[in-house]
């Protein structure tokens, strides 16, 4: 039988376990405010994001609408540039900040901050790349075809 002061002494520790594993959860939370600006983090970054709903129309579109965005989403793991590379982005953004990237290696390429609608200068070397939408609180309807 276990005596009241060990019970006691138990249910202390497991109290402060609990509160330590909430502090220290909180405290790793992701700065999404630091990701929009560090092309290194956004190259590194898979999909390290707040996001609303999603959805993939076929094989060389993408639709995205977003209540709130922040942090970075991959859109197309891999997206060939060559000569008669091409691509039309719509980007609406009603609150905050967002932007849409060529990510290739530790090479970023902003190709699009803000408001956008119409044809991209892929303005690239040739090769494969991922396409990134990068949020901050941003409230966005974003339409690529590739």
């Amino acid at each position: 039988m276990i005596k009241p002061r060990l019970k006691f002494l138990g249910l202390i520790f497991t109290v402060c376990l609990a509160v330590c594993s909430i502090f220290a959860g909180c405290a790793t939370d992701t700065d999404y405010a630091a990701i929009y600006d560090d092309d290194a983090r956004i190259a590194k970054c898979s999909s390290n994001v707040r996001i609303g709903s999603a959805q993939v129309s076929d094989k060389s579109s993408f639709n995205l609408n977003c209540k709130s965005i922040s942090g970075c989403y991959i859109i197309v793991n891999s997206f060939v540039i060559d000569e008669e590379a091409s691509a039309t982005l719509s980007l609406e953004v009603t609150a905050g900040k967002c932007k849409v990237v060529l990510v290739q290696g530790e090479d970023v390429y902003t190709v699009a901050e803000g408001n956008f609608d119409g044809a991209l200068e892929l303005n690239c070397p040739e090769g494969k790349y991922k396409v990134k939408v990068v949020g901050l609180d941003a409230q966005i309807r974003l339409k690529l075809k590739y």
